[in-house]
C-alpha cells in the first residue's frame, strides 16, 4: 500500500502514532533510512504544531489529518487541521 490516511485527536499522545505510521509507510516504500528520518521529523513537527497551535479550546475533541501518498516518484505528505 502506498497511501496513509489517519484522523488523529489533537492531543500530544497521538503524535507518536503519526510518527510510527509514517515510519512504516517509508519502510514499505523502501525509502532510504536518512531520508525516512527527515520525513519522520517533518511529520512529527507538523503534527506537534497542529496539537499546540491549531486549536484554542477543547483540543481533546478536535482532530487533524495526516495524509501521505506516493505521487509518481515523490512522497506527498499533508498534515491538515
Amino acid at each position: 500500500m502506498s497511501r496513509l490516511r489517519l484522523q488523529l485527536a489533537a492531543i500530544p499522545e497521538e503524535v507518536p502514532f503519526a510518527r510510527a505510521a509514517i515510519d512504516r509507510l517509508c519502510e514499505r516504500l523502501e525509502i532510504a533510512s536518512e531520508l525516512a528520518q527527515r520525513i519522520r521529523l517533518a511529520v512529527t513537527e507538523a503534527c506537534t504544531n497542529c496539537v499546540l497551535h491549531a486549536y484554542d479550546t477543547d483540543a481533546e475533541t478536535s482532530t487533524y489529518v495526516l495524509d501521505a501518498r506516493l505521487d509518481k516518484h515523490a512522497l506527498l505528505v499533508v498534515v491538515r487541521d
